[in-house]
């Protein structure tokens, strides 16, 4: 008799366990993101300037959303989302062209966001930059 008590217990344990791991993935899912705030900025501080040069770019996660953050000189910062509105596929900017490319289909951005070429059926979502004390904020 014990052991069948024994294995009552752990079969409930397992199943409030598993359980409690669903409300907290619906309590995530449901929660509005944190914003990481930093100075009198209200946006996502992603690092120092200093961390591209002029005339480079990369992307950064910022919210869980991969960004493309451009440093065109040493004053003008462009942030766009990196994914192409195609079909999701990762964009990069050609500073050579001053014009921001998808390799999977073609598709060929301005620097406003705007379709210049290929099939993305809408423009590069395009995010605030601030810089501000030397760190880079960007605001959705």
């Amino acid at each position: 008799m014990r052991r069948r008590l024994f294995l009552e217990w752990l079969v409930r344990l397992v199943g409030t366990l598993w359980a409690g791991s669903g409300l907290y993935a619906l309590w995530r899912f449901l929660r509005p993101p944190r914003e990481n705030v930093g100075s009198s900025t209200s946006g996502y501080r992603v690092g120092s300037a200093d961390m591209l040069a002029p005339g480079s770019s990369r992307v950064v996660f910022v919210a869980d959303r991969p960004v493309l953050l451009i440093r065109r000189n040493e004053h003008q910062w462009l942030a766009f989302s990196a994914l192409c509105t195609h079909r999701r596929c990762g964009v990069s900017w050609a500073p050579q062209r001053d014009v921001i490319l998808c390799p999977c289909h073609g598709g060929v951005f301005d620097l406003s966001g705007n379709v210049l070429q290929g099939p993305p059926p809408s423009a590069l979502p395009r995010y605030a930059v601030e810089v501000v004390h030397g760190q880079v904020y960007i605001r959705f």
